[in-house]
């Protein structure tokens, strides 16, 4: 079982601070905007941080492989004529299980 990062709300969570580290720039408009929510509502040192990068990375990763499968199809044919699925969707499936695994290590995952 992973490890989970201690992780504490802040006094007057939701109030947004100045120290609030800022969201890396490579993520997208939705993970940065996460980000934002979390780091103003909960207390994360860097080993959170950066987990809750490479989560939002996986989220972020996870999203473009959904966007292709939606345009091309679940399955495709291959060279034999065989029906096979998208490589793609198992890699979602990789990406999304990561993207969770990260928000359980740090504690705010629901209870499922």
């Amino acid at each position: 079982m992973a490890e989970t990062i201690p992780v504490r709300p802040r006094k007057g969570a939701g109030a947004a601070e100045k120290s609030d580290p800022k969201p890396p720039k490579h993520l997208s408009l939705a993970s940065k905007r996460l980000w934002a929510e979390v780091v103003q509502q909960w207390s994360l040192g860097p080993d959170g941080l950066a987990l809750l990068e490479n989560g939002l990375e996986s989220r972020d990763s996870y999203e473009i492989c959904r966007r292709q499968v939606e345009l091309d199809g679940p399955t495709f044919k291959s060279e034999t004529g065989q029906i096979r699925a998208h490589p793609a969707g198992k890699l979602a499936l990789d990406y999304l299980s990561a993207f969770r695994q990260s928000l359980r290590q740090l504690g705010l995952a629901p209870e499922e």
